[in-house]
């Protein structure tokens, strides 16, 4: 056992060599020894008391983390809500695009085009008679989505590798889209730009809308037939890139509804827009 210092101690009977300190009323004997006394050890007391106030720093700083865990937690829980494991997955693990115009890159939308025809809603739409399908880059305003792309050419791996393919069904008004998003459409890592999901939705809300100015969407639409007049978007969730997206369309005479959703149904941005058609050239 230590003493807390020196001056807490008292030397008695000088012969014996032995050392007392005294404590309330009592006396401690201590067997007296060669070695010097460092007057700043700490006794086993105040050692408790300087762990019990580590512990107190550490409960605090624990403590102060807990907000940022529960949040990471719902954060994580809602991810996984939204966006597929196989999306995420595919995009962690994608490997180095191929370059254009190489037989890597044909090979690389041929691929694409497979997993297309094998999703369950595709082959729901090609066979439903109700539903007539195009395969066409006409819908989309290019020079709009490549002053937001810095890539380059739209149709090329990592951007819209393959066309986008449209579903019209023309009683009900309604259109269903099934494109594919790659990780060059980016704003941030791995989520799909604002600004072409923006584009895009008010692309196929314009097409769509074509219904009630008495055109085909079909056969007879380009984009400079149809003005929008005004168009309001709510993002819903962050759209995780290279994968399938859907985009569903309704014309109801006065506006036009549309939503882009994942495959399983979830919700990532709504929409809805007012448009009319244009009389003459720049009209």
């Amino acid at each position: 056992m230590f003493l807390r210092s020196v001056k807490s101690l008292k030397i008695s009977g000088g012969c014996s060599g032995a050392l007392f300190r005294r404590i309330g009323s009592k006396s401690v004997r201590f067997n007296s020894t060669n070695a010097s006394i460092n007057p700043n050890v700490i006794t086993p007391g105040e050692s408790g008391k300087g762990n019990d106030n580590n512990n107190k720093n550490d409960g605090k700083k624990y403590s102060s983390n807990i907000p940022f865990y529960i949040t990471a937690l719902i954060l994580g829980v809602a991810t996984a809500q939204y966006l597929p494991i196989s999306s995420i997955a595919k995009f962690l693990i994608s490997e180095k695009l191929p370059k254009p115009n190489t037989p890597e890159a044909e090979e690389f939308k041929a691929s694409l085009e497979k997993e297309l025809e094998k999703l369950p809603i595709y082959k729901e739409l090609c066979a439903d008679p109700n539903y007539e399908p195009v395969r066409a880059w006409n819908y989309v305003d290019s020079n709009t989505l490549n002053q937001l792309i810095t890539s380059g050419t739209l149709s090329t791996p990592g951007g819209f590798a393959i066309k986008p393919i449209l579903f019209f069904n023309k009683s009900k008004k309604e259109s269903v889209s099934i494109y594919h998003v790659g990780e060059k459409l980016c704003g941030y890592p791995f989520l799909v730009h604002g600004g072409i999901l923006a584009t895009i939705l008010d692309e196929i809300l314009k097409r769509t809308s074509t219904f009630s100015f008495g055109l085909d969407p079909l056969e007879n639409y380009f984009p400079d037939k149809i003005k929008t007049k005004n168009i309001e978007l709510q993002y819903k969730f962050p759209t995780v890139a290279n994968s399938f997206l859907v985009v569903r369309c309704k014309d109801d005479g006065e506006k036009v509804d549309g939503r882009i959703e994942t495959l399983d149904g979830k919700l990532l941005v709504k929409g809805s827009g007012t448009f009319e058609k244009r009389t003459g050239l720049f009209k």
